[in-house]
C-alpha cells in the first residue's frame, strides 16, 4: 500500500515504524458533478478577475500575497518563504500518543480524515505493531496523540479497524458548531408513547433490510446532464462513467 508519510508511533520508550496511507480514494472528495458558469448568450465560460477595490483595478498574480486576518479588516502579510521556513523548522516524524481513551468517549463529529497506519516491511518491525493492535482491541480503547503533517501539527486518534490500525485526524473543539439550539427545540417537543412504539417497530424493520452505500444524488445529476447532452446531440463523457 502506497504511503504518503513515513515515521513512527511513539509512547513511553516504545517506537513503532509506520507509514500513513489515505483510506479514501482521491476521487472521493471530487465525486460530485462539477458545474462551471457560462454566459447564457454565447455559452462560453466566464472568467473570474482578481480585483483590488482600493485601487479599482485588476491585479496580476505576481502582485498577490497571502494574508492572515488578525481582527476585522486587519491583515498581516505572510510570504511563501515564511511558510516554507515554518514547515522546515518542524519536521518531526513521530506520532506521539498522549493517552488511551474509550472510543465511545470521542464523538465522531471531531473526525476529519482517515488514514491507514501501514506497518513496516521487516517482520521484527511488524511485531510491535501487532502487539499494539491486539492490546487496543482487548482493552477496547483508542489512542489520542499529535503529529506533524505537511508542516502543520495535527491532533489524531488511532483505533483498531479489523486487523489494522487506522488514524483519524481530528478537528479541535473551536471547529465544531454547538447544537444547543437544536437541543432546546427538541426537548420542548412532547413525544407520545404510541408514536415512540411505532418508531421502534420501524427501526426493527429497517434493521433486517439490506444496506449499501451509494451516492444517488451524484448519479441522478450525472444522468440528467448526460440525457440533456444526448438530446441536443452533444457528446457526453458522463455516459461512459454511468455505463
Amino acid at each position: 500500500m502506497r504511503t504518503t508519510w513515513n515515521g513512527s508511533v511513539s509512547f513511553g520508550l516504545v517506537s513503532i515504524p509506520v507509514g500513513l496511507a489515505p483510506a479514501t480514494k482521491p476521487a472521493a472528495r471530487q465525486s460530485d458533478v462539477s458545474f462551471r458558469l457560462l454566459h447564457r448568450e454565447c455559452g462560453n465560460p466566464i472568467k473570474q478577475k482578481r480585483w483590488c477595490p482600493f485601487h479599482d483595478r485588476e491585479v496580476e498574480s505576481d502582485e498577490l500575497v497571502k494574508g492572515w486576518e488578525i481582527s476585522k479588516g486587519q491583515f498581516v502579510m505572510v510570504e511563501e518563504a515564511d511558510l516554507e521556513a515554518i514547515e522546515k523548522h518542524d519536521t518531526s516524524r513521530s506520532i506521539d500518543i498522549s493517552r488511551f481513551v474509550k472510543l465511545e468517549d470521542v464523538d465522531p463529529i471531531y473526525f476529519d480524515r482517515t488514514y491507514y497506519l501501514v506497518p513496516a516491511g521487516a517482520e521484527a518491525q511488524r511485531r510491535p505493531y501487532a502487539l499494539l493492535l491486539e492490546a487496543m482491541k482487548d482493552a477496547e480503547v483508542a489512542a489520542l496523540g499529535r503529529f506533524v503533517l505537511a508542516g502543520k501539527e495535527k491532533l489524531c486518534l488511532i483505533r483498531a479497524m479489523g486487523e489494522a490500525l487506522a488514524l483519524e485526524t481530528l478537528f479541535v473543539h473551536e471547529d465544531v458548531k454547538d447544537h444547543a439550539e437544536i437541543d432546546e427545540v427538541i426537548t420542548s417537543s412532547d413525544v407520545k408513547k404510541p408514536e415512540l412504539d411505532l418508531a421502534r417497530r420501524g427501526r426493527r424493520y429497517m434493521g433486517v433490510m439490506g444496506y449499501a452505500v451509494c451516492d444517488r444524488g451524484t448519479g441522478r445529476s450525472a444522468a440528467a446532464v448526460r440525457d440533456s447532452a444526448m438530446g441536443r446531440g452533444v457528446p457526453c463523457p458522463v455516459r461512459r462513467v454511468l455505463a
